[in-house]
């Protein structure tokens, strides 16, 4: 006769308190919550505040990494609800979204910041900032379908929340060196369909915007971001000078 090992566990998460329960053996729990890692072994306790709680992903394992219990807001019913304010946000990025690409809308899927191909963030920011504005999603297909960019950061073996906060971070900074209106912008992390997307939204400058680096300036057609043109150019200078003067 074959004994089975008692394997008893649970993860306790109450009232903003997270602890092993009910061990017969030991066991740890590792994962997530709202990006801060968490790690616990034994009778160790973690608090997290109860009403700031969004994303939890957390994971009770053996010595041997045997999963135990798990609690995920994206695989489980251990789920928070969003608040009213959250929910109407999110039902106007997915409005925006399902209207697909257009002059005030662009989708970009994850770009690596360290490749050329991270020059269309700017362009496209500089492009809605000397038109009518904008929304930049990072993490869509150019189909629309969402992807999220967690994924990619996952792959190279970063922590997702944290990756996902720094990856923000590095397009707002690219951003911030590039543009010579480097204010036009405000920039997020944002869950649709429980998928993380960095969100940039550009408002309309004052003056023309364009390329520190290069001094090229660029402008939306329809769903594409161009360089101006001589004559797009000439008037974009004299309805600044317009507006300057009265």
């Amino acid at each position: 006769m074959v004994e089975a090992p008692d394997q008893r566990g649970a993860i306790s998460f109450r009232e903003g308190r997270i602890r092993i329960a009910d061990a017969a053996l030991p066991l740890r729990v590792v994962g997530e919550v709202n990006g801060t890692i968490i790690a616990l072994e034994d009778e160790k306790i973690a608090e997290v505040d109860a009403k700031a709680v969004r994303d939890v992903e957390l994971w009770l394992l053996t010595e041997a990494n045997e999963l135990i219990d798990y609690a995920s807001t994206s695989q489980w019913q251990y789920r928070y609800p969003v608040t009213p304010g959250e929910a109407a946000r999110e039902d106007e990025l997915l409005t925006l979204i399902r209207g697909g690409e257009s002059e005030v809308c662009e989708f970009k899927s994850y770009i690596d910041l360290a490749n050329q191909k991270s020059l269309e963030l700017e362009k496209t920011v500089c492009a809605f900032s000397n038109q009518r504005g904008g929304t930049l999603f990072i993490g869509i297909t150019d189909d629309g379908d969402i992807e999220g960019v967690a994924g990619d950061l996952a792959r190279r073996g970063d922590n997702a929340g944290a990756a996902v906060a720094a990856y923000a971070e590095g397009v707002r900074k690219r951003l911030r060196e590039t543009l010579k209106d480097n204010q036009c912008f405000t920039l997020g992390v944002a869950k649709v369909a429980d998928t993380p997307l960095v969100i940039v939204t550009v408002a309309t400058s004052h003056d023309m915007n364009f390329l520190v680096k290069t001094r090229t300036a660029y402008i939306r057609h329809g769903g594409s971001s161009m360089k101006l043109t001589a004559q797009e150019l000439k008037a974009m200078i004299q309805s600044s000078s317009r507006n300057l003067f009265g």
